[in-house]
């Protein structure tokens, strides 16, 4: 089966190599030397001086940037992720607002700019890429409307590795190793402009300040030689070339995208189908794992499709023949089934 899956991503050959070598303990030279360098490639990749990096999900790396944040917040919500932001947030007691995004569409600016205009916030929270929807937000036309002291703190956990990005500014970003970057699921990074302290007041796990000068608890050196040699393996360009054929070719065969196509994502595409979950399930039966299980996806009946794996060309030219095929029959099927009997 070929995953185009968001996560977990199918990945290179080298990176389930490296996996396999034998583990390291934790509190090494090596095991430090590697963790240094695993976190030098982020800041580069991010482009913001500081790189902590813990073993777990995109969701703890968002929970640790909440305990951070202080004073009146501003969270975008434009989907699902956008709403976990939302949850992250209450969880952690903090105080904001929330600024409602319609679902598939870029920000309007001129909304946005009312609302912080109209209240001062000390930080605004968005997704850059909002995975449920398939829409990258411009975080450049963010920036040019938040006051020089309202800080701007982005889950870039569906962006990282899909394009040529910089973050320079923001004040935490968070991103994970088993999505576009194309190593294995475990590591959750959180890039910052500014050098964190310990807090006695923060859980220790959830601590940003601990893990500041590195391996802050009991690591997997495996996971990080997977994520060297899957880093060793991204082409941001090639990427590039892949989804925008993906974009055009299932646009050309009449499938409803969510994302309106100015503000499309360049990793994952989000399908309007009645019968979604149908159209899945025949996708898997072909040997082509794709997103439709998630309980929002069902819930609104859409189906997505990412290049964020190791994937050729060759391969997302059979998976589009195969959905207009599936698509075909299942349409034609439905048709029957509404059809009234002759009396």
């Amino acid at each position: 089966p070929l995953h185009f899956l968001a996560g977990p991503v199918e990945v290179a050959p080298t990176v389930r190599q490296a996996a396999q070598q034998a583990p390291r303990p934790h509190r090494t030279a090596s095991m430090r030397q590697l963790d240094r360098d695993l976190r030098g490639r982020m800041c580069h990749l991010l482009d913001l001086p500081h790189v902590s990096m813990a073993v777990g999900s995109g969701t703890l790396a968002n929970d640790i940037v909440a305990q951070q944040l202080s004073g009146h917040g501003l969270i975008l919500n434009g989907g699902e992720f956008g709403q976990r932001l939302i949850d992250h947030a209450s969880r952690a007691g903090k105080s904001f607002d929330i600024h409602l995004l319609p679902l598939g569409h870029p920000i309007n600016v001129e909304q946005l700019a009312h609302q912080l205009n109209e209240t001062t916030y000390d930080w605004v929270w968005l997704t850059h890429c909002e995975t449920s929807t398939g829409v990258l937000y411009d975080l450049d036309a963010v920036k040019e409307l938040l006051p020089q002291r309202t800080e701007l703190v982005v889950d870039a956990i569906s962006a990282v590795g899909t394009g040529r990005f910089s973050y320079a500014g923001c004040t935490f970003v968070t991103t994970v190793s088993g999505k576009a970057i194309g190593g294995l699921p475990g590591l959750a990074f959180i890039g910052h402009v500014d050098s964190v302290l310990p807090s006695p007041s923060i859980p220790r796990y959830l601590d940003l300040g601990l893990y500041a000068d590195g391996i802050a608890f009991s690591g997997s050196s495996n996971l990080l030689l997977a994520c060297q040699a899957a880093l060793d393996a991204l082409d941001l360009d090639q990427a590039a070339i892949k989804m925008t054929y993906l974009e055009q070719a299932v646009r050309a065969t009449g499938f409803q995208l969510l994302a309106q196509q100015e503000a499309q994502a360049p990793g994952i595409l989000t399908i309007v189908h009645p019968s979604a979950t149908d159209l899945g399930d025949a996708l898997r039966i072909q040997g082509y794992h794709v997103q439709y299980e998630s309980d929002y996806l069902v819930r609104n009946q859409w189906l997505q499709i990412s290049t964020m794996g190791q994937t050729t060309m060759r391969q997302i030219e059979r998976l589009v023949r195969v959905l207009v095929r599936e698509n075909q029959r299942i349409t034609i099927k439905n048709e029957k089934n509404e059809r009234p009997l002759n009396p």
